[in-house]
């Protein structure tokens, strides 16, 4: 898939690299439908679900993925004497959200004391185990505790925990308040029966949440037990009656989600029923 650049200004903005889960569309192995015509066409294909903020002090990315490299390109070329990467925010340590990491390292891109926010078991995660630790050793980038939440030039990045298959590290939400407006981005998490989505969505005014499967029959060759997300029929179910549904934008659509087509049914549906859905380029002011 060939960058495309999002027309990055340098007022505080927050930019959309990427809408896909983990694997990205098309997906690994896959070929059929949901897939086979975008192996053939990359202006049909998504890039792993990561969040770039940007301003006149720096870019910053939320999470780092598999496609690390073309979603900094797609943000163009940096001003001159700007830095290409100020810094990353860590949600969790599943392969979409922390594999592209280890482009910083002395086969790539060889950063020198990039920041790297992360909570205390994800910290300890990239110390203590090969290969992330040599990223440390040769100090590609720094570790930066994300408990008490990151300063990133006008952004205020706050963690809230979630629960979601926390096998290697813990599962955060984001919260970044920018100098006007604040939003979520909570790609991932088990179910909502214990998270208060909608006294959230009245304290933002936009929000990335969980998208990954429209509806149950979407993964028959899988068990869905091992892959827990909320189905996006359901989340509308849920926040049906709640006025600010309008601010939410669904993330992180695994390769068979008929979201990723705008043109669908489904994301008619979504659209009737007062949601949107997250577009790779797309961008809001903060």
């Amino acid at each position: 898939m060939h960058p495309v650049y999002v027309g990055v200004t340098m007022y505080p903005q927050a930019h959309l690299l990427g809408i896909a889960q983990d694997g990205g569309h098309p997906h690994i192995g896959c070929w059929r439908p949901c897939c086979a015509e975008a192996w053939n066409n990359p202006a049909l294909a998504h890039r792993p679900a990561c969040l770039g903020l940007v301003s006149d002090e720096g870019r910053w990315l939320l999470d780092a993925t598999p496609d690390l490299p073309a979603q900094l390109a797609a943000l163009g070329p940096p001003p001159e004497g700007g830095e290409i990467l100020s810094g990353v925010v860590l949600t969790h340590a599943h392969l979409g959200h922390l594999a592209g990491l280890l482009q910083l390292g002395r086969e790539a891109l060889a950063t020198r004391s990039v920041a790297v926010w992360a909570m205390p078991r994800m910290r300890r995660m990239i110390e203590e185990n090969l290969p992330w630790s040599l990223l440390l050793e040769h100090g590609h980038v720094t570790l930066q505790p994300l408990e008490c939440g990151a300063r990133l030039g006008p952004f205020v990045v706050t963690p809230e925990r979630v629960d979601h298959r926390n096998e290697a590290s813990e599962t955060v939400a984001l919260h970044v308040r920018g100098p006007n407006r604040t939003l979520l981005y909570l790609p991932d998490i088990d179910d909502w029966s214990r998270y208060p989505l909608a006294d959230r969505l009245k304290g933002v005014d936009r929000a990335y949440i969980d998208g990954t499967f429209y509806a149950a029959d979407e993964i028959g060759w899988r068990d869905p037990a091992t892959v827990p997300h909320p189905l996006v029929v359901r989340t509308m179910e849920l926040l049906a009656d709640v006025p600010e549904r309008s601010k939410v934008q669904f993330i992180h659509l695994n390769h068979t989600n008929p979201l990723l087509d705008p043109a669908s049914e489904a994301s008619a549906e979504v659209r009737r029923r007062g949601f949107g859905v997250a577009r790779q380029g797309a961008s809001y002011a903060l």
